[in-house]
């Protein structure tokens, strides 16, 4: 079985010329972080469930690194 991963791709403007830019991906594999397998999560959770595991993982994510000026 493939792991499943969930992701979220960040991308942000590295210069002011508009023609560099950073990209940052984050990755957490989902039954690790929610419990559920991607079959559990697809067939079995509510609408309200996923979102929340969505809303949940997005949170984390943003909160996994810091971008500085500099």
């Amino acid at each position: 079985v493939a792991d499943e991963y969930m992701m979220s791709r960040f991308v942000g403007l590295a210069s002011e010329d508009r023609k560099s830019e950073i990209i940052i991906f984050y990755f957490e594999m989902l039954e690790g972080s929610t419990g559920h397998t991607l079959e559990s999560f697809e067939n079995s959770l509510t609408p309200a469930e996923m979102r929340a595991i969505r809303e949940a993982f997005t949170a984390r994510s943003r909160e996994s690194f810091t971008i500085i000026a500099g």
